[in-house]
């Protein structure tokens, strides 16, 4: 969760080309090899943070709510 809060804000305040892991493992907190733990490279990560972070919301955005006029 660190890693994907602080690769957020690194990207957002950077943009992929320029973020760098080293600056997303400082705002973490964590060393840079820990990244490398979880994510294969920069590329894997944004993926994820992608993946966490956006497909939720365009789920909530795309899911019809029931019809809440229609009587039970």
């Amino acid at each position: 969760g660190a890693i994907l809060d602080a690769a957020l804000d690194e990207f957002a305040a950077r943009g992929f080309a320029a973020a760098r892991l080293d600056d997303v493992a400082r705002r973490a907190g964590v060393a840079k090899g820990t990244i490398y733990l979880y994510f294969a490279d920069k590329e894997a990560l944004f993926q994820e943070l992608i993946r966490s972070s956006l497909v939720p919301v365009m789920t909530r955005l795309t899911t019809v709510p029931p019809d809440s006029r229609r009587a039970a």
